[in-house]
């Protein structure tokens, strides 16, 4: 019989809708994927300074939202409102964890900025390639005129072509001071890590040594899998 199995990375050891409570019972004892991540510690620090009120907190806007949908509250209620108050709401270190994908939205935030720098610093040159027609020649009545500060062809960069000459050329140290290369885009290698066979899983170990579900080593370690 052949079985296919699928797999998410929204299911992980972070999900609180799969460790907290009745559902924590279902996920004991499954594999789960995850993507091959660090944590961020500077973004959980932050997180976790984030209280309703402060300068920090309102000049995000989509806080609020969080807070409404993670507390279930509401902002600025009447003072005879017996609904939580989301200005009471405090985020502390008891079970919290950051999503695992962190780490890849601050890179991807860091790349697309270095990129966007790089049209910034060759602003001029792309003009004259682009947007020939919106150069202004100089005269007696047009050397004090402003130039365009960027013309229509700018404002609509073409994805695929901001993608190929300036997004896959971005270099730059990220958080955990690995330097990323936008051009060097290949996957993680591919590491087995075990064979499945009918009431038996056969494990391999960094080591290099295995062991069988069946065995007492096995079992053991099967109860690490979470």
């Amino acid at each position: 019989m052949h079985c296919s199995r699928l797999a998410s990375e929204s299911w992980d050891r972070n999900n609180e809708k799969y460790m907290i409570g009745q559902n924590k019972l279902a996920a004991q004892g499954a594999l789960v994927l995850m993507l091959a991540s660090q944590k961020v510690p500077s973004f959980d620090e932050y997180l976790l300074s984030l209280h309703p009120g402060t300068e920090k907190f309102e000049r995000n806007k989509w806080l609020r939202e969080l807070w409404r949908s993670k507390y279930k509250c509401d902002f600025d209620l009447p003072p005879d409102s017996t609904e939580n108050r989301c200005e009471d709401a405090r985020q502390t270190s008891d079970n919290f964890h950051s999503d695992d994908k962190v780490q890849f939205v601050i890179d991807a935030v860091y790349a697309i900025a270095h990129a966007l720098q790089v049209i910034l610093v060759i602003e001029e040159a792309m003009k004259t390639a682009v947007c020939p027609n919106d150069v202004i020649e100089s005269s007696w009545i047009s050397r004090y005129s402003k130039k365009p500060d960027i013309c229509h062809a700018m404002q609509n960069i073409d994805g695929d072509e901001f993608y190929q000459k300036y997004l896959l050329k971005v270099r730059f140290q990220d958080k955990k001071r690995r330097v990323l290369d936008g051009d060097q885009s290949d996957g993680s290698d591919y590491v087995e890590i075990g064979h499945w066979s009918e009431n038996n899983v056969r494990y391999f170990l960094a080591n290099k040594k295995c062991c069988d579900s069946n065995s007492v080593s096995g079992r053991e370690l099967a109860k690490t899998i979470l």
